[in-house]
């Protein structure tokens, strides 16, 4: 079921285009697609983010960046570190638009 994801247009987007192109962005900044697959639809041992929830999404990013959820490599709180709220919230939106 996780490769099942609906795949919606911008155009039928509920996101404003300019929050989906800065989350967008941030994503491609972060290199979030080499862990999670290009698609974001994951592999491996690197969970889907296409399609999840925006409120998930978001309060992951914030848990990894304010230090109460850990990997073990602590590769994601490195790169969540620089993220501002606005920058989850346009990730999260991005992401989960997808």
């Amino acid at each position: 079921l996780a490769a099942q994801t609906p795949r919606r247009s911008v155009a039928e987007s509920s996101v404003p285009a300019r929050q989906l192109a800065k989350g967008e962005a941030k994503a491609v900044q972060l290199a979030c697609a080499g862990c999670h697959g290009g698609d974001y639809m994951g592999q491996g041992a690197y969970p889907r983010l296409a399609g999840q929830g925006y409120d998930y999404l978001a309060s992951q990013l914030k848990n990894f960046r304010d230090g109460h959820r850990l990997d073990p490599n602590g590769v994601k709180a490195g790169l969540t570190s620089v993220l501002s709220d606005k920058d989850i919230e346009d990730v999260s939106a991005y992401l989960s638009d997808l």
